[in-house]
């Protein structure tokens, strides 16, 4: 028999690449500890050029992610690294752990989108169980990313060669 949990792991498998769950731990009854690890017969690719590349080492990475039942969820990543030719060693893309944040970009969105929509930043806080400075900081950070983007695809339209109208 399925369960919710089976569900939810489901949905969070892709975002993990090239690591697959390998436990799924309950601590003091709040928290999961997912712990993924490096699927090594997948293959890796440089972060840059993104060409294959052989495997070089790994480090761990803690990672927080969206709640799950009213509990905290984090993933302890193995993630690869991976010599390019070219570009020497890079740490392996993560979808789920990009830029050296604490925080899953899932995590980080459904904070901003929440703040926006008119939630307080005291009870946000308590939902997620995590520091009103956190809060803070990660919706002026997706924000500032927001407006980044937002500015460079209007910079790309505007350079986009435009087509000649008739009088």
């Amino acid at each position: 028999m399925r369960t919710p949990s089976d569900a939810y792991l489901r949905l969070l498998s892709p975002l993990l690449h090239p690591c697959q769950i390998h436990s799924v731990e309950f601590v003091d009854g709040d928290h999961w500890l997912i712990k993924a690890i490096d699927d090594k017969r997948q293959s890796v690719l440089c972060n840059v050029c993104k060409r294959p590349g052989v495997r070089f080492d790994h480090n761990w990475r803690k990672v927080r992610h969206l709640n799950f039942a009213s509990k905290q969820v984090f993933i302890l990543l193995e993630l690869p690294r991976v010599q390019c030719m070219d570009h020497g060693v890079r740490n392996v893309h993560q979808l789920i752990a990009h830029n050296y944040s604490k925080y899953s970009p899932a995590f980080q969105e459904y904070i901003h989108r929440e703040y926006f929509s008119g939630q307080p930043i005291v009870e946000l806080a308590q939902k997620l169980m995590v520091p009103k400075t956190t809060i803070i900081r990660i919706v002026q950070n997706v924000t500032t990313r927001k407006l980044e983007e937002s500015s460079e695809t209007k910079d790309a339209k505007n350079s986009a060669p435009h087509r000649l109208l008739r009088p």
